[in-house]
């Protein structure tokens, strides 16, 4: 998986997070799962490129593969969200000033039906 980040927090260190792991906490909200720790889990995304950008900087990170057990419940849930997580010694508020985003995923599946 493949993604990038925009932050206008404006940290003058923001290019030194290129090389760099920033843990992420994957939830998804699926009605048929019992226990919450079930649609969770976490990952590090690495940091492969960080530069200025319009009035703040980007960051594209990969995060490898996740199992394939949770891209299926991916695809089955309603809802999605991303959490930056501290650790690694890297604090996110410092360098994003969004640490955390939800998206509707629901349309998903049913374009997946579809083939679309």
């Amino acid at each position: 998986m493949i993604t990038s980040f925009y932050s206008v927090e404006r940290n003058p260190n923001f290019v030194g997070l290129e090389g760099k792991v920033i843990g992420f906490e994957f939830a998804v909200d699926e009605p048929n799962v019992v226990d919450k720790e079930d649609s969770t889990t976490t990952a590090g995304g690495t940091v492969v490129a960080a530069s200025p950008f319009l009035a703040g900087h980007r960051a594209l990170m990969t995060f490898g593969f996740l199992p394939v057990d949770y891209w299926k419940l991916w695809m089955d849930g309603k809802s999605a969200s991303l959490v930056m997580l501290e650790g690694n010694g890297i604090v996110p508020e410092a360098y994003f000033d969004i640490t955390n985003n939800s998206l509707g995923i629901g349309w998903l599946r049913q374009d997946d039906q579809q083939g679309i």
